[in-house]
């Protein structure tokens, strides 16, 4: 397997006669891109690239080198050409690039069973195939790139996708009474309504319940989240299918379930009044971490506005 390794020191860099990169770098065997600063410090990010098309894997891996060092970040990126050697390897990755349609092994195969193994890593499916998105959702991505793909929608999927590695982003100030707490956006699955009662469901199974209207929260939550129902607000960052007019979401859970109003009327247990089941699978730790499926009806009239929210979500919408 040909491998190249770049290193890059600030913006002064010497060509190599194996790069044919906008980067002018120094070439020294093997298929690691490397692109470092001195005295930066921090973590290396691991970036790797899987795809069968090397011209494809080339720009991908350019676009990931460019973003980065124009802010000042560390890299090494590793380039594979099927699922089987991207599996074989066993490197540690931070940030996957992975296209769909590819030899015996397809993306969405290498995809599953690397979730299965523990990658906890950031997966963002490269392909031409548009109708290949909600089969995508079991493996959990965080993006969805349609080819042929542009510097602008790249850079714009890096920027969110660091400030998710940041720990970025907005909240909501809940108000109960005299107490007030901040909750991250990103924290909640889905919204419902009750009542004239807000319940937000947390990833962690815990549930927060106020009084408000569902309008005025849609007001301020930011694009991931999308009104599929007029008693219902979901996070599309949980969504992982969609089946005649059900959304699945699922997020992992610490230990407990919480339970809404409905629920603790019928004396059922479960995460929601809409909860289909929930399980263990491997975290990236190797360990078992709970999980919890919720299935949220989808209003009839809004299924095909559903579908554009979803392809526009996982097409580059910037979290705001």
């Amino acid at each position: 397997m040909e491998q190249i390794r770049i290193r890059c020191e600030g913006k002064r860099a010497v060509r190599g006669p194996a790069w044919r990169a906008n980067l002018r770098c120094a070439v020294a065997g093997q298929r690691e891109v490397r692109y470092t600063e001195p005295e930066r410090g921090g973590k290396v990010i691991s970036v790797a690239v899987c795809d069968d098309e090397t011209y494809m894997a080339d720009a991908l891996r350019r676009m990931a080198v460019d973003f980065f060092r124009d802010r000042n970040r560390e890299i090494s990126v590793f380039l594979f050409s099927g699922g089987e050697e991207l599996l074989d390897s066993g490197r540690e990755i931070d940030i996957l690039f992975l296209d769909i349609r590819m030899g015996e092994v397809d993306g969405l195969e290498t995809a599953l069973e690397l979730r299965r193994r523990g990658f906890g890593g950031y997966l963002i499916f490269t392909t031409v195939l548009r109708e290949m998105v909600f089969q995508s959702f079991a493996a959990e991505p965080f993006d969805y790139l349609v080819k042929p793909i542009g510097a602008e929608d790249f850079n714009r999927t890096m920027e969110r996708l660091l400030s998710s590695m940041s720990g970025q982003g907005k909240s909501l100030l809940v108000q109960r009474g005299s107490e007030s707490r901040i909750v991250t956006l990103g924290e909640i699955v889905y919204c419902e309504v009750m009542d004239r009662k807000i319940y937000l469901h947390l990833r962690s199974g815990e549930t927060v319940d106020y009084y408000d209207r569902i309008d005025r929260l849609e007001e301020k939550l930011d694009r991931r989240f999308y009104r599929c129902h007029r008693s219902y607000l979901i996070n599309l960052q949980y969504l992982r299918s969609y089946r005649k007019g059900i959304a699945v979401l699922e997020s992992g859970l610490g230990e407990g379930f919480s339970q809404t109003a409905e629920m603790r009327e019928k004396g059922k247990l479960g995460c929601s009044a809409s909860i289909a089941d929930r399980g263990n699978t491997a975290g990236a730790s190797g360990g078992m971490q709970e999980r919890c499926k919720y299935e949220i009806p989808i209003s009839r009239l809004k299924i095909k506005e559903f579908a554009e929210a979803v392809l526009r979500y996982l097409n580059h919408n910037t979290v705001c």
